[in-house]
């Protein structure tokens, strides 16, 4: 193994003086509109019933060692990648953001489509969520199914990404009603994947819902 910031071999992939030089988010935003937030709270301007209360993205996608990282860890298929990354996003969520899990009752996160699931072998975002709900003592639940294998996310514009996603995910019965959620994902670009996400749980019945997401 090395060291993905200063490519020495090291026991892990972010040795302890690279973990303190990868790049935070400057600024939190709004999910809705994108401009800057405190705590990524969603601007009441863009707040409706089926919109989260907040969007919390830990690592800035433009640092080239987060990036290449997430990459690598999706399509070379590194898991350990994550749960690296997740306990370096614990901790500095432990220190600046804890409020935001006090207030929830679960964690649960975006699935993939079954056959993606099967060739990757993982889902990045239920790492993610594994690792805070160990680290936060909340429990994690399966609250979503992936109804269809929708194209990359990565490879389309703003317009094609929400097409992409609608109608993308299924309901599973669990018991979410009048619950606060923390919903995960790895990355947040638009928003289409979270925003639909978000609607199809606060149809079931969930409270508050708080996004999560590496980068």
């Amino acid at each position: 193994i090395y060291c993905l910031g200063c490519a020495v071999e090291q026991r892990s992939y972010f040795c302890e003086p690279c973990q303190d030089k990868l790049l935070l988010n400057p600024a939190q935003q709004c999910i809705v509109c994108h401009l800057p937030s405190i705590q990524g709270l969603t601007h009441p301007k863009c707040t409706t019933r089926f919109k989260p209360e907040g969007l919390l993205s830990i690592f800035d996608y433009s640092d080239k060692v987060i990036s290449e990282a997430i990459i690598l860890g999706k399509y070379k298929f590194v898991p350990d990648i994550y749960q690296e990354l997740s306990e370096v996003a614990a901790t500095y969520i432990s220190l600046h953001y804890k409020n935001i899990f006090k207030q929830a009752d679960y964690i649960c996160f975006v699935p993939l489509n079954a056959g993606r699931q099967r060739w990757r072998g993982f889902n990045q975002a239920e790492i993610i969520g594994e690792v805070f709900s160990e680290t936060f003592h909340l429990p994690i639940i399966k609250t979503l199914t992936r109804n269809r294998n929708t194209k990359t996310q990565k490879d389309l514009g703003k317009d094609q990404r929400i097409k992409n996603m609608k109608d993308a995910f299924s309901f599973n019965n669990v018991d979410i009603k009048n619950k606060n959620l923390i919903l995960i994902d790895d990355v947040m670009t638009t928003g289409a994947t979270l925003l639909e996400a978000v609607k199809v749980l606060k149809n079931n019945g969930a409270n508050n819902i708080y996004c999560v997401t590496l980068a």
